[in-house]
C-alpha cells in the first residue's frame, strides 16, 4: 500500500498518527459534500500535522460566514 485517502468524518488526531506509523503509507484525509462534486479539500503530504481535513483545491472557492448566536465570526482567532 503506497496511499489511503479517507473522507465522510474526520478521524481523531491520535488515531490517525497510529495510523500512519502502522501501514507506514501517506494518509490523506479530505473533506467534500455530493453536491460539490465530492472532494473539496485534501491535506497535504508534507504536512505534519493530523486533525484537519486540510486546504481548498484548486477548482473550490469558500466563503465564511458570521453566525453571531453560535459566537463564529469571521475574525475570531484560531486555537494554537
Amino acid at each position: 500500500m503506497r496511499k489511503m485517502v479517507t473522507g465522510a468524518s474526520p478521524i481523531q488526531a491520535e488515531i490517525l498518527d497510529l495510523l500512519k506509523v502502522i501501514l507506514c503509507c501517506e494518509i490523506h484525509e479530505g473533506w467534500g459534500l455530493t453536491e460539490t462534486a465530492a472532494p473539496s479539500t485534501i491535506t497535504d503530504v508534507r504536512d505534519p500535522f493530523s486533525g484537519h481535513v486540510g486546504g481548498p483545491l484548486a477548482n473550490v472557492e469558500f466563503k465564511l460566514v458570521d453566525i453571531p448566536e453560535m459566537n463564529y465570526l469571521h475574525t475570531n482567532k484560531p486555537n494554537p
